[in-house]
């Protein structure tokens, strides 16, 4: 059993190590024990705790940089633009072009879903008709055949 933990612990990314780690508590003995033989293999806890904090301050500062980008681009500034005036002391220069490209692309794709179109129009209007006339020939079929007028249907 506890070689199957240990096994199935050394899989596991840093920050999931620190998520078992601080719901250690939790556990049984051996999963407790597998967890401190895996940790130590991997450097020990003060260097897991090391590259989980590297790891939680990158997502932030992707977090931050997409949020000023969609801020800049919905500014009008180009991707250009926003690839200059952007910077950061955690991510290449690479990722932040990588974010702000995904991120036009994002708010593109939104812009494009909520726009209205002629056949937006049509779509509704004909979704409309059809769905009035069905409707209006089912419970004219309901009337004929039951004699009866359920108005829940109306």
């Amino acid at each position: 059993m506890l070689n199957e933990l240990i096994e199935r612990y050394s899989q596991y990314s840093d920050v999931e190590l620190m998520e078992v780690y601080s719901n250690k508590n939790k556990y049984t003995n051996d999963a407790k024990q597998a967890l401190d033989i895996v940790i130590e293999k991997k450097g020990g806890i003060q260097s897991l705790t090391t590259r989980y904090d590297k790891t939680v301050a990158k997502e932030l500062e992707k977090s931050k940089i997409k949020n000023d980008a969609a801020e800049l681009y919905l500014n009008g500034m180009t991707k250009n633009n926003i690839n200059y005036a952007l910077n950061s002391e955690i991510l290449a220069s690479d990722e932040i072009q990588q974010i702000v490209e995904i991120t036009s692309t994002e708010i593109e794709a939104t812009k494009r879903d909520l726009e209205i179109k002629p056949s937006t129009i049509i779509g509704s209007i004909l979704g409309g008709l059809i769905g009035g006339t069905v409707g209006g020939i089912l419970w004219g079929l309901q009337i004929i055949y039951s004699g009866h007028i359920f108005y829940i249907l109306l």
